[in-house]
């Protein structure tokens, strides 16, 4: 498979985020993830934001942590990415973030001011993407202060070229998830499905296009293809009409507690 890859056959992130920058702007499926995030970490921190103190693990561009600082504009926020352009990108793209490359999938010994910094940590569609997702979020518990909340998301459903093509080792169950996340030490408030029936009808469209998706929408030379921006538009006024807790939804979603005692 034509995946985008670096020297050893893994996945080449500084490749991924030159060539997608545009296409995860646009991403409908992104608007609505960061809907599901922002309704979680609202449940524990005001509108202002004052007091939150978050760590987003696998930043990518920054684009989530845009999202934070307009929706809770007292927010803290610190990126933790291990793309180098990724990190380049989301420092130009929101500059009152911090940016970090950092390998998640190794043990970290964050700087004094970092460890046990974050009350709140976010981690949208990365688990998907490495060999021992437990392993990376066990390490990133070293960010973490006592009784932090973590929220995170992940892919459920079918997967497509496209999803092959960007890296996704596996998508998640309930159950794989929260499997997950206590190997990891996180104490599970909850996992549940989300996104049924236009994030579904979606993640259908891109598996019936096969590999004429990654033309679709790669590339900072050629842009993304006026169709799929039109289906990116479209989808998105859909998404709003979607179920936010389904048992059908393709979107997974988990609540979990970083517990000292773990």
């Amino acid at each position: 498979m034509d995946a985008i890859a670096d020297g050893s056959g893994k996945h080449d992130w500084d490749a991924h985020w030159s060539d997608y920058v545009e296409a995860v702007d646009l991403n409908p499926t992104q608007v609505y993830r960061r809907r599901l995030l922002n309704k979680a970490i609202r449940a524990r921190f005001p509108s202002t934001g004052e007091g939150l103190r978050l760590v987003d693990l696998g930043s990518g561009t920054g684009d989530l942590a845009r999202v934070i600082l307009a929706d809770f504009p007292g927010a803290k926020v610190l990126g933790l990415e291990n793309s180098k352009s990724g990190v380049e990108l989301a420092a130009k793209a929101e500059p009152r973030a911090r940016f970090l490359q950092k390998d998640l999938m190794q043990p970290q010994t964050p700087a004094d001011k970092d460890r046990g910094w974050a009350n709140v940590a976010t981690c949208s569609e990365v688990l998907e993407h490495v060999d021992d997702a437990s392993k990376l979020l066990s390490n990133a518990r070293a960010y973490l202060a006592p009784d932090a909340l973590v929220v995170i998301t992940v892919p459920g459903g079918k997967m497509s070229y496209f999803d092959h093509y960007v890296g996704h080792l596996r998508h998640y169950t309930e159950a794989s998830l929260r499997q997950t996340l206590e190997s990891a030490g996180l104490r599970v408030v909850d996992v549940w499905r989300a996104g049924f029936p236009f994030f579904n009808l979606y993640k259908i469209s891109a598996i019936l296009r096969g590999k004429s998706l990654v033309n679709d929408v790669a590339g900072p030379a050629s842009g993304i293809s006026l169709p799929a921006r039109l289906a990116m538009k479209v989808f998105g006024i859909l998404f709003r009409l979607n179920f936010a807790s389904t048992p059908w939804g393709w979107q997974l979603v988990a609540v979990a507690v970083e517990d000292p005692a773990k």
